[in-house]
């Protein structure tokens, strides 16, 4: 069973979790807890695979509840490649200022300064 976690852009497909963060693809595997970060291109080409296998399935009549739960798959894997596409690439020039400028900053300050703020 695939359903989205409400709002939050994540879903899940049996034990794995897959959403969109900084415009990659993050994949969690629940069943030994592993971690996997996937480029767009390469999530693109899964879901082509995936929906290939079901456009090239000779059984359309007896199993098509299952054809039905694979092409919801590929649906929302397809929403998330677009929530991914959305966040831009991670290597362009203006997201990379973008997250150098929303970082946060420390500034030390000597002890012997006291300073009323």
């Amino acid at each position: 069973m695939t359903y989205l976690i409400g709002d939050s852009g994540v879903v899940k497909h049996g034990n794995l979790r897959i959403w969109a963060e900084r415009g990659m693809i993050r994949i969690e595997d629940a069943r030994d807890n592993s971690y996997v970060t996937v480029p767009l291109k390469q999530f693109l080409l899964r879901i082509q695979a995936l929906n290939d296998m079901i456009g090239n399935s000779s059984d359309r009549g007896q199993y098509a509840d299952e054809r039905r739960d694979m092409q919801r798959v590929v649906e929302e894997y397809v929403a998330v490649a677009n929530r991914c596409r959305e966040q831009g690439e991670p290597e362009n020039k203006d997201a990379i200022k973008s997250r150098k400028r929303s970082r946060t900053r420390q500034i030390s300050m000597p002890k012997s300064l006291n300073m009323d703020l």
